[in-house]
C-alpha cells in the first residue's frame, strides 16, 4: 500500500462544510486534506460501510453546498474503486468495539463511535494516519494510538488547544 493512504474522521468533512465554529486556518487545512483524497491520495474504508454510513449522516450525499458534502459524493462514486480506496474488514464485537481494535489498556477508554476509524487503519500495513480535525478524545488518546502504531494526524491543532 502506498505510504500516501489515510484515514479520514467524520469530523474533518464537518469542519470542511463550515459547520462548527472553528479558525479560518483549521477549516482550510479541512479542505486541502479532503481535497487531496479526492485528487489521489488513497482513502481507506470499511467493507461494511460502516465508515461511509456515518459520513452520509452528517453530510449531503448530493455533493453540495460544501467540500465535505463534495468528499462524501466523491467517496459514494469511488469507495469500490481499488485504484482510489482500499477496503479493509472489520469485525464488530459484542461490546460494541471491534476485533482489531488494540488491546491496549491505556485506549479503553477511548470512544467506541470512532473504533472503527482505528480498526481500518489497524488493518493496514503500514498503518495509514487517521485526519483529525477537533475531536479532544483523539488528542487524549494519540500516545497510546501511536505505542500501538497508529498515526492521528491533528489537522486543527490550535483550535483543539484552544477548546482544552
Amino acid at each position: 500500500m502506498p505510504g500516501d493512504a489515510v484515514v479520514v474522521d467524520t469530523n474533518v468533512g464537518i469542519v470542511a462544510n463550515g459547520k462548527t465554529d472553528v479558525s479560518p486556518e483549521c477549516q482550510l487545512a479541512c479542505v486541502r486534506a479532503l481535497r487531496a483524497v479526492t485528487q489521489g491520495r488513497r482513502l481507506v474504508l470499511d467493507t461494511s460501510d460502516l465508515i461511509f454510513y456515518e459520513y452520509i449522516r452528517y453530510m449531503r450525499l448530493a455533493g453540495r453546498p460544501g467540500t465535505g458534502d463534495a468528499f462524501v459524493r466523491w467517496v459514494a462514486d469511488s469507495r469500490f474503486n481499488s485504484d482510489l480506496c482500499t477496503l479493509v474488514q472489520i469485525t464488530p464485537t459484542e461490546d460494541e468495539s471491534f476485533a482489531e481494535f488494540p488491546t491496549a489498556d491505556a485506549l479503553a477508554t477511548f470512544d467506541r463511535s470512532d473504533r472503527k476509524f482505528v480498526s481500518v487503519s489497524a488493518c493496514v500495513t503500514p498503518s495509514p494516519a487517521i485526519q483529525v480535525a477537533l475531536d479532544r478524545g483523539w488528542l487524549r488518546h494519540a500516545d497510546a494510538l501511536a505505542d500501538v502504531g497508529i498515526a492521528v494526524d491533528f489537522l486543527c491543532p490550535a483550535d483543539i488547544a484552544a477548546r482544552e
